[in-house]
């Protein structure tokens, strides 16, 4: 039998298309086909029908434009949520201790609040005055009346004339010094 003849009848039940040489392993019968001459054959084939031809890919198998977009649209959203997640993690964290660091500064105001009454009781600044600075206290028999001799009068000022608004100011300025050094 001619070579091209047991490959006609050999390619009947293997894949010729596949073989060992060229192809996938999967198809290629011939490695367990013991007949001598069948191997030979095979071996022998030329070298166009041994190489493996391209299989060509289907519409299927085809990355379309709509695919991609998909593939990205959905990289995207993943890739902004775990920003986003990060993003709270951080804010969280920091209020976190924003809040710690109230609660310290709450707790430092009542201490210092404590301290700043306890300076400033009055009854340590009298003890003060008297022993230190040589104060004593007020008795009924030292206060002291001052009649005046002028009686009190009352003085109607016309609101649309500058000088007497501004006199009154004055004057009222000089009493209350007056005051003041009276009470000092």
């Amino acid at each position: 039998m001619d070579s091209t003849e047991v490959l006609k009848e050999y390619g009947k039940y293997v894949d010729t298309e596949h073989l060992a040489t060229g192809g996938n392993v999967a198809y290629d019968l011939s490695r367990f086909d013991n007949r001598a001459r069948v191997r030979e054959a095979v071996l022998e084939a030329p070298e166009e029908q041994r190489v493996s031809r391209k299989r060509e890919a289907s519409p299927r198998e085809k990355l379309s434009l709509g695919v991609i977009f998909l593939y990205a649209l959905i990289a995207g959203l993943a890739a902004l949520l775990i920003s986003n997640y990060m993003t709270l993690t951080i804010l969280t964290d920091d209020l976190s201790t924003l809040t710690g660091d109230l609660e310290d500064l709450k707790n430092e105001e009542i201490i210092l609040q404590k301290q700043y009454d306890q300076r400033y009781i009055l009854n340590d600044i009298e003890t003060y005055a008297v022993n230190n600075l040589g104060m004593v206290k007020l008795e009924s028999n030292m206060m002291e009346y001052i009649e005046l001799s002028n009686p009190d009068t009352i003085t109607v000022i016309d609101p649309y004339e500058d000088s007497k608004v501004s006199g009154f100011f004055e004057k009222l300025s000089e009493r209350l010094k007056e005051l003041l050094e009276f009470l000092a």
